[in-house]
């Protein structure tokens, strides 16, 4: 499955909408700001990082960058992890840490489907989903309002 910055869009919105809570152990005040306002251009900026696989190395992030990196995570759509390696050194050598970011593809879909099934007017043909024209504009809409 290829992610479209429109396929993250939608699975950030649907779980900003339906599965965080405001309470203790949520996200604080400013990550449900940025999520809530997480638009087309947050999406390409973040997907830029994968270059055409699913998996971008954390060295590439500014602070900034990872932070949005690790709401994602919080949000089940990427997940983190490390690799340790031995380089072998005139000096006697050293380990080395290296931290990988992964697109949760099948999470991202799922989160997707569950957010166009709350829409009215799909025809669900297995594993595609046929929308009508005025449906689609509908969804286009919501998303550019910051709805989904």
């Amino acid at each position: 499955m290829v992610v479209t910055h429109m396929d993250l869009v939608c699975a950030v919105g649907y779980v900003v909408e339906n599965e965080l809570s405001d309470g203790p152990g949520g996200p604080n005040q400013r990550e449900m700001n940025y999520l809530r306002n997480f638009g087309s251009d947050d999406a390409c900026n973040v997907l830029n990082f994968f270059r055409n696989n699913n998996q971008a190395i954390d060295n590439d992030l500014s602070s900034t960058e990872r932070e949005i990196f690790y709401y994602l995570e919080d949000l089940d759509i990427v997940e983190s992890e490390r690799e340790e390696t031995y380089l072998p050194l005139k000096d006697g050598g050293s380990r080395w840490r290296l931290f990988y970011w992964f697109l949760k593809e099948e999470q991202i879909d799922e989160y997707c489907r569950m957010s166009k099934n709350k829409e009215v007017g799909y025809v669900d043909e297995g594993e595609e989903m046929i929308y009508t024209e005025d449906v689609l504009e509908k969804l286009y809409d919501k998303r550019a309002a910051g709805g989904l």
